[in-house]
């Protein structure tokens, strides 16, 4: 283990001796675990993305040196390897080996804390994949886990890892009890952010309900909440989420107030994805009262942004530029956004297909086709 490791230990070694004073310097373990932490020398060279080619490099040393440790017996060390790197195989398309080496974690550790944290990795790459029930079993298991140990940080997690996973399942009344219960130990607890993330969540969920008046009150507190703690990022957030509520209740003077100023938040603070998110709204509220070549500005631009992010959203990008196009009788610029959106939604947004199956046939009926 230590050969696998010594590149990451020497430069946790160089690191520390540049920012420790001498007299207290750590010792060889303490330094070996700065190297393999989550914060380590290891997530730090898997997580870059300048050079893949040592990113990959270090990834291969960080898996022959966590094989290597938990061979040894040294499980604790071998998992601060797992939690470094395992997202990073995820984000690399390699779900497998990073399902394979939370399970060993699971399977290894003894300790029931630790234990749970490999769970909820796991449960969280098994939502993404769409395996929603053994994802909620997970998160029920870490629950009651954390509930013996009186962990109430962790219970509030995974209430609201329970809430999230309720919500895909369409099962929004216990998703709300879920989240309702989450936000009260955030509250017993004092942690203000805890209450924040809960709150918007509540608000997103009372929206899906069409309770409106609560889903704005709950996004008005975790607005509150948000500046009270200089977060810029979550001020954006929920006042994207306002924009909503106010155009579910036909209020679209209020949402373009709230998508607008989200918007220049998020370009303020450099969250492109969120943008282009904000960017789409505001693209359909113009629709809806008629500016078109705003409504077109709009959509481009979020497209732009979610190609070179190489994100999925830009078929609902190109779905709407199709819609502009449609209302305009532009049948054949319709046709073909409607179509480049059905290919993206076919890749990555199954459930969006159908949608833009049905916007295919109906354009084409309107220009004779069959």
């Amino acid at each position: 283990p230590a050969f696998d490791g010594a590149p990451c230990f020497e430069a946790a070694r160089r690191a520390v001796a540049r920012t420790v004073d001498s007299r207290v310097a750590p010792t060889d373990e303490q330094i070996e675990a700065l190297a393999r932490d989550c914060d380590g020398v290891v997530s730090v060279w898997t997580h870059q993305t300048d050079d893949m080619q040592r990113a990959h490099w270090s990834m291969d040393r960080a898996l022959q040196w966590q094989h290597h440790l938990f061979q040894a017996g040294q499980i604790d060390a071998a998992d601060d390897l797992v939690n470094a790197v395992w997202s990073v195989l995820e984000r690399w398309g390699r779900r497998d080996p990073a399902k394979a080496l939370l399970r060993r974690s699971i399977d290894s550790l003894a300790d029931d804390y630790s234990h749970s944290i490999a769970q909820g990795n796991l449960a969280e790459l098994l939502e993404d994949e769409g395996r929603l029930t053994e994802a909620l079993s997970l998160h029920k298991q870490l629950y009651e886990t954390f509930s013996k140990l009186n962990k109430k940080r962790n219970i509030a997690v995974a209430l609201s890892q329970m809430s999230n996973v309720l919500v895909q399942l369409g099962d929004y009344d216990r998703a709300i009890e879920k989240q309702q219960a989450s936000l009260q130990i955030w509250r017993e607890i004092e942690d203000e952010e805890g209450q924040m993330v809960s709150l918007h969540q509540l608000s997103m969920l009372c929206r899906l309900k069409e309770d409106y008046d609560a889903a704005l009150a709950h996004s008005q507190q975790a607005e509150a909440l948000a500046r009270k703690l200089g977060n810029e990022a979550r001020v954006a957030t929920t006042l994207h989420e306002q924009g909503r509520i106010f155009t579910s209740t036909n209020r679209p003077q209020d949402a373009f107030e709230r998508f607008n100023e989200s918007l220049k938040i998020k370009r303020r603070i450099g969250d492109k994805s969120g943008a282009a998110s904000s960017l789409g709204e505001l693209g359909k509220l113009y629709l809806d009262v008629g500016m078109m070549r705003e409504a077109i500005a709009a959509f481009n631009e979020a497209l732009e942004i979610e190609q070179r992010l190489d994100d999925p959203k830009m078929g609902i990008s190109l779905h709407a530029l199709g819609a502009v196009h449609e209302q305009q009788g532009e049948y054949a610029a319709a046709l073909e956004k409607y179509q480049q959106a059905l290919y993206i939604y076919q890749q990555a947004m199954p459930t969006n297909v159908a949608s833009a199956e049905e916007a295919i046939a109906r354009v084409r009926a309107k220009m004779g086709q069959t």
